[in-house]
This record gives structure tokens, C-alpha cells and sequence, in this order.
């Protein structure tokens, strides 16, 4: 049953059940723990799968190389990738097929620019290993390439593949030609991933805000048009973050959280301290055709922002937050709101008034925020 939740996008009803095992006395065992982890994982319910680390190292489990490769995985995704190299280099018989995911795990890891490293873990697979690359090793290098701004680079990867890419690896070039507004080669994305998931929605919306950052509206009509008529509708934009053992779910545009009313008065403080340093909404991340004001207040409801705001407020200071996001299609709006980088003064407000340390998913892709405080 856990596994099945973990498996169909229930995953908190999968913790849900394995807290009601326990309950009743029914112990976990090498069994248990790999269909758990999984379900950790997907929401990054750190405290949870650290919970089940722990009772894998009290019963010896961990050696199987099963719960030992479930950990990896369950520490990679939650982004902390020196856990999960940890927990591999522990594991005493290592198979090829977690040798192939390891270093698909840390080529994915290596997003923000680190170039070298990734083709570093690339290129010793066969080198050092035997192990040939597969089609999620290429997907990586590509996402690697595209989000450094090297997207010519990227695409002409995927042309000398020694195989037909899949949607993985289209993907994460149209993900890329998103971020950096690249239209030429965001439609020769597009139009492979029509062809090879003609109902994938994601694809459909990423080529669309393409578009509208041009201020393409006659395209983006044409792109809506084709989704309407195949009845697509985009799912509501969720963020999840876990605080005191409980996963909290946060949607954007709703209303029904008891503590709204303090996250929205959160959110305008944080808004006006940035403002008042010379920080203004970057609009151009709203996909819509309508004026400044309303961008902004578009701005002030997506769920990540609300998900930090109700971090902020039940959690005490200098705790790091942990969010995951259900969308990749949406660019980076943490990343963006912050506007991390040398010197910004965005950086410097949030320091003064918020916390030290953030980790955000999107897309599977996780940003680590480490803020200097003052």
C-alpha cells in the first residue's frame, strides 16, 4: 500500500500509513523502508526519511542495497547530495545499475553553473567505471549545459546522441530555452515533444510562456487554442514544506490556510522591506496580458512565496526552509523574487529580516540558498 501511494502521487497518504503501521506495532523491515523512502523523497520530507535512516541503522539494513540505493535517492532529491553520496559510498556491494543512477544523481546535482563538475562525473562513467551513458545521463548534461545559458551547446548534444532522444532530454532544452527566452530552439524542442507526449500539458504551457515573455500574443493565443481544444487544463500551482513532522501543501491563489491572513501580512512586509531597498517585482514572469499592478499581485500568490512566508512564521530563526514545488514550469520564481547574486540588494533584505539558509525544488532541480547573515 505504501508503496502504491508512493508510486501514484500519494505520498503523503503513504507516510500516513506507515505512521499508522507503526502505530499498531507492525515493524518496518528492508521491505518497508525502499517503498517509504520514495514517497520521502517526492515532498522532500526530510525529517521523515531521516527518521527511516535512522531506524534502518538501529536494525542493520542499511548494507542491503536496496534500502542503501532508496537512501541515496531520497537524500539526492531532498538536496542534500553529501548525504546521498554518504549513504552510497556505505553501500559494500555496489551493482552497475547504482553505479549508472549515482552518477546520473550527481551530473543532475551539479545545476548552477557547475560545468566542469558535471562533465566531470559524465565523462567517468566509462572512463573509470565501463559504464556507458544513458538517455538520463544525456537529459542531465543537457539540463547542465541549457540553464548555464549554453544552449547551442545543449542542442547540439542531443543532435550527436548515439540514440533518438526521448521527452526527458527535449525536456530539459525547452525547461532551459524557458529560463533564457529562447525561441528558435525552445520550438525545435517543442515540436519534437508534441510528437513524442502529444498530451503532456507542462510542454504546451513552457512553449506558451516562451512566447508571452516576447510579448508574442497572437502565438500564445494559437498555443492555448490547440490546449483547449484537446480539453488540457494546467493543474494549480502547489508547494509543499514540512514543519514539525507534518507536511503542509500550499496552492497558489488559495485561501483556505488558517494562518492566511498572517502569511499575506508576512508577504507584505517582505515585499515593502524590498521595496524600500531598491528591489521591484520582476513582472516580466507573469505569462498574462494585463497591467503592472495586477502582475504584481499575480507575483504575490504563487505558492512557493507562500510557502516561505509560512515557514517563516512557524518556524524559529535560523532554521533552514525546505519547499517543493508540483510545476516545472514555473521559472525559477524563488530564485528570480530573491534575485540571488553578487551584491544584490535583494539578497541583503531578506538576510536582515528572514533566515540563513533556503532550499527550493522545481522541476526536479534543486536551489540551495545560503544567505550571510549580518
Amino acid at each position: 500500500m505504501i508503496a502504491g501511494c508512493s508510486q501514484n502521487g500519494k505520498d503523503i497518504a503513504a507516510l500516513n500509513i506507515f505512521r499508522e503501521m507503526q502505530s499498531v506495532g507492525v515493524k518496518p523491515n528492508s521491505v518497508t523502508i525502499p517503498c517509504l523512502l520514495p514517497a520521502c523523497g517526492n515532498i522532500a520530507a526530510l525529517i521523515h526519511g531521516k527518521a527511516a535512516h535512522g531506524f534502518a541503522l538501529r536494525t542493520g539494513i542499511t548494507t542491503d542495497v536496496h534500502v542503501g540505493s532508496a537512501l541515496v535517492d531520497m537524500y539526492a532529491k531532498c538536496g542534500r547530495i553529501h548525504l546521498s553520496r554518504l549513504c552510497f559510498d556505505s553501500i559494500p556491494n555496489k551493482n552497475s545499475s547504482l553505479l549508472e543512477c549515482n552518477h546520473g544523481r550527481l551530473c543532475n546535482a551539479c545545476q548552477g553553473g557547475l560545468i566542469e563538475e558535471g562533465w566531470h562525473f559524465f565523462n567517468s562513467m566509462y572512463k573509470d567505471h565501463g559504464i556507458e551513458a544513458k538517455m538520463e545521463h544525456y537529459s542531465c548534461i543537457v539540463n547542465l549545459l541549457g540553464r548555464a545559458g549554453k544552449l547551442e551547446e545543449a542542442y547540439a548534444m542531443i543532435k550527436q546522441m548515439p540514440f533518438e532522444p526521448h521527452a526527458c532530454v527535449w525536456g530539459a532544452l525547452l525547461s532551459s530555452c524557458r529560463l533564457h527566452n529562447n525561441i528558435r530552439l525552445g520550438e525545435i524542442a517543442a515540436r519534437n515533444l508534441f510528437e513524442l507526449e502529444p498530451n503532456n500539458l507542462g510542454n504546451y504551457i513552457l512553449l506558451s510562456n516562451i512566447y508571452a515573455s516576447k510579448a508574442m500574443w497572437d502565438e500564445v493565443d494559437a498555443v492555448r487554442d490547440v490546449m483547449r481544444s484537446r480539453g488540457m487544463k494546467k493543474n494549480p500551482g502547489c508547494s509543499w514544506i514540512e514543519i514539525k513532522n507534518r507536511v503542509h501543501m500550499l496552492f497558489a491563489g488559495d485561501k483556505s490556510n488558517p494562518q492566511m491572513i498572517e502569511i499575506i501580512e508576512k508577504l507584505d512586509k517582505l515585499n515593502l522591506e524590498l521595496k524600500k531597498a531598491g528591489y521591484l517585482p520582476n513582472t516580466s514572469l507573469v505569462m498574462q496580458d494585463v497591467d503592472e499592478q495586477d502582475k504584481e499581485q499575480i507575483l504575490c500568490g504563487h505558492s512557493e512565496k507562500l510557502a516561505v512566508a509560512f515557514g517563516l512564521l512557524n518556524t524559529p530563526p535560523g532554521s533552514p526552509l525546505q519547499i517543493i514545488k508540483n510545476l516545472r514550469i514555473c521559472a525559477l520564481l524563488i530564485w528570480k523574487w530573491l534575485q540571488l547574486g553578487a551584491g544584490t540588494v535583494a539578497v541583503e533584505v531578506p538576510c536582515k529580516i528572514c533566515r540563513s539558509e533556503f532550499f527550493s525544488i522545481k522541476a526536479g532541480k534543486w536551489i540551495h540558498f545560503w544567505l550571510k547573515l549580518r
